[in-house]
């Protein structure tokens, strides 16, 4: 064979693997690509469900800021501001002289300052917001 026409042949079969390995990594990428996008998971159907009316979380951190009824909390350098309902129950619990449990002692939302480490007990509404109904002040 004529050094041109196998130097040819070598570079068509060269291209013809690039082809291949191209078409094998396209289509192995295309499946990983389609595992990231998907959404269907339980969590996902399980907020949509209409028999289930509330989530509940709970936010601890310290207050940074008081605006109207949001309180706006941080915590490892994340902060979070949340609206709290008009009816929120808001108390502290205090150690008794004598060893026995801790009594609950209410409060008023305007007690809250900031400086203060609170838990904020939520609800998710279905918007996905979070509305504290509670808050427990750890230390003032």
């Amino acid at each position: 064979m004529k050094k041109t026409t196998l130097t040819i042949l070598v570079i068509v079969g060269i291209l013809i693997l690039i082809g291949f390995i191209s078409s094998f990594s396209y289509q192995l990428g295309g499946k990983r690509g389609e595992e990231k996008i998907k959404t269907e998971y339980p969590i996902i159907e399980l907020m949509k469900s209409k028999v289930i009316r509330s989530w509940n979380a709970t936010a601890t951190g310290e207050i940074v800021e008081i605006s109207d009824r949001t309180l706006t909390l941080v915590s490892e350098g994340e902060i979070l501001k949340i609206p709290i309902e008009e009816g929120a129950r808001v108390g502290i619990f205090v150690a008794p002289e004598e060893e026995a449990r801790p009594e609950w002692q209410e409060r008023e939302f305007g007690d809250l300052k900031a400086g203060d480490k609170v838990d904020v007990f939520s609800r998710v509404k279905p918007t996905g917001e979070l509305e504290g109904i509670g808050i427990t002040i750890l230390s003032q």
